[in-house]
């Protein structure tokens, strides 16, 4: 398995997780940075059609604007939990703003993972691991933590930046990723990290 950071093209970072089995992007950029992504993937050794599979840490503007795209060119779409209820939230703010040309995502083309069921279905692209339900940030967030150490948590705020043993929703997310052994730490905004 290699964890392959895309360059930066915009202001969220994206990621993919390659197997032999499947490459899984993890979150994409508005509609209007189709170029640079194309781009920031070239430079990575990867093209759009060796995707296979992606995921959104949540469906915010800045994380899925690529999807409906990608979708286009046989990337399958996966959902997690609750997500599959969210594909559309950023419907109305892209709706707003025309240089962004963004077709909503089409519903029947996403395949939708219970959370309970996420090890097995990761299993099958060759990925060891779990999806995990991170709703601090919203309630369609979640983050994805290996075994091998590395979690990415999308805009869950910074471990860095929390008193872990708190009682709020923060701290029970970051909770939840630690109960993996984690060693890396991939944001959707901030620089990789350490736990």
């Amino acid at each position: 398995m290699e964890i392959i950071e895309i360059p930066r093209y915009c202001a969220t970072n994206s990621y993919v997780v390659r197997t032999p089995q499947a490459s899984l992007l993890i979150d994409t950029g508005f509609p209007s940075t189709l170029h640079r992504f194309n781009a920031s993937l070239k430079q990575a050794g990867l093209s759009s059609n060796a995707l296979t599979h992606m995921m959104a840490t949540h469906y915010h503007p800045d994380h899925i604007g690529l999807m409906p795209i990608l979708l286009s060119y046989g990337v399958t779409l996966v959902t997690f939990g609750e997500q599959a209820r969210h594909l559309h939230d950023s419907d109305a703010i892209f709706a707003r703003d025309p240089k962004e040309r963004f077709n909503p995502i089409d519903d029947r083309k996403a395949l939708s993972i219970p959370l309970a069921d996420s090890r097995a279905f990761l299993a099958s692209l060759g990925i060891d691991g779990e999806v995990v339900s991170l709703p601090s940030h919203s309630a369609d967030s979640v983050g994805m933590a290996l075994d091998t150490g590395e979690a990415f948590v999308g805009d869950l705020t910074p471990l860095s930046w929390i008193n872990p043993q708190e009682d709020n929703p923060i701290a029970r997310d970051w909770k939840r990723v630690l109960r993996h052994t984690i060693h890396t730490v991939y944001y959707g905004h901030a620089p990789k990290g350490t736990s």
